[in-house]
């Protein structure tokens, strides 16, 4: 394989073969992971986005924080800031919450999901490519870590005005997006259109 590649680390345009572990191509200049040739197994990256939609639906249905507050004790979901926010007429924050916090979550887990085990099962057509084109484009906006850190941040804050208890759906939420993270880093849009193309 010879084809120019530009470094997005270094810029360097380059003409390179396959490495000696023969499965990635590397920068000659900084070393920096060019293409993988060989995705993980479509089998884990299945498991994975299964586990992360298992942790998902955990995350929204189990007790997130447990608030002392004043004598009083309110126990509060996922979902329910986006509620919260609702009732105090912040209509587009609330709407804007419940988008980036549990609907985006979800479409993009479940769109790797299903576009992963359908190459997995050697289904063919179109609507493969379409989804591995979203994967892509999603996984240019998706940033789970800085979800999650978000969430400790405010968790945090209110800390400081009341007595916080984390429930299981917050370490629900913190597996579900560390297992996020590890699906986005492994899947390589690149290498799903080989696959696809190579069921064709």
């Amino acid at each position: 394989m010879s084809d120019v590649i530009i470094c997005r680390d270094c810029e360097l345009k380059q003409r390179m073969p396959l490495d000696e572990a023969g499965w990635m191509l590397r920068c000659s200049r900084c070393g920096a992971v060019l293409k993988r040739l060989r995705p993980h197994s479509l089998d884990t990256l299945s498991a994975w986005s299964i586990a992360a939609l298992i942790l998902w639906a955990t995350a929204n249905a189990m007790p997130f924080l447990t608030f002392e507050f004043k004598g009083g004790t309110t126990v509060a979901f996922l979902w329910s800031g986006s509620f919260m926010l609702w009732e105090e007429k912040f209509r587009f924050l609330s709407v804007l919450v419940l988008m980036t916090g549990i609907v985006m979550p979800l479409f993009h887990l479940s769109l790797i999901a299903a576009t992963v085990i359908g190459l997995d099962l050697g289904f063919r057509g179109r609507w493969l490519a379409y989804g591995i084109r979203l994967i892509d484009w999603f996984g240019n906006w998706a940033m789970p870590g800085i979800y999650l850190i978000g969430v400790l941040v405010a968790a945090v804050k209110i800390g400081q005005l009341a007595t916080l208890s984390a429930g299981p759906g917050l370490y629900a939420l913190a597996a579900m997006v560390v297992t996020w993270i590890s699906i986005t880093a492994s899947t390589d849009a690149d290498v799903l259109f080989d696959l696809w193309g190579d069921s064709e």
